[in-house]
């Protein structure tokens, strides 16, 4: 007997006639659950740079075309303004790439940093800080 195997896909918010292309497959990829991994062979998801990357040109069994691997982790959504016990947060984000600054006793530090699936990674300033969001609730470590 056969089996039937189903699967519960989310859509994205967006309407198809503003995207295409390679923004429509990453509008529909983004909406999976962050921490999915997404590698693909050569192809590239247009402004969406990959986590990491391998040339395996001229490697035994690659001496044609298509050996480039490239490897996505689904980011978690996390720009937004929290306050954390190192002050007040603000981050902007563009796919996993986060900027953005620390505002505390005054001083405004900007940031940069990267979301791998629900990991954060943060550095303002001279100080590094690993973290994630949960509940709507920012928790940052230093370190």
């Amino acid at each position: 007997p056969s089996r039937r195997r189903t699967a519960d896909l989310e859509t994205p918010t967006a309407t198809p006639a503003t995207i295409s292309g390679a923004s429509a497959v990453a509008a529909f990829i983004l909406a999976l659950k962050p921490g999915t991994r997404i590698v693909s062979n050569t192809f590239e998801m247009g402004e969406w740079e990959p986590d990491a990357k391998a040339d395996l040109a001229g490697q035994p069994g690659c001496e044609s075309s298509y050996c480039k691997v490239l490897h996505w982790v689904v980011p978690q959504k996390v720009a937004g303004t929290y306050r954390v016990k190192q002050g007040q947060v603000t981050l902007k984000q563009e796919f996993q790439m986060l900027t953005g600054s620390i505002a505390r006793d005054g001083a405004i530090v900007p940031l940069t940093g990267r979301v791998r699936g629900t990991e954060i990674e943060i550095t303002a300033g001279d100080r590094k800080y690993g973290g994630r969001l949960a509940g709507g609730k920012l928790a940052l470590r230093e370190g």
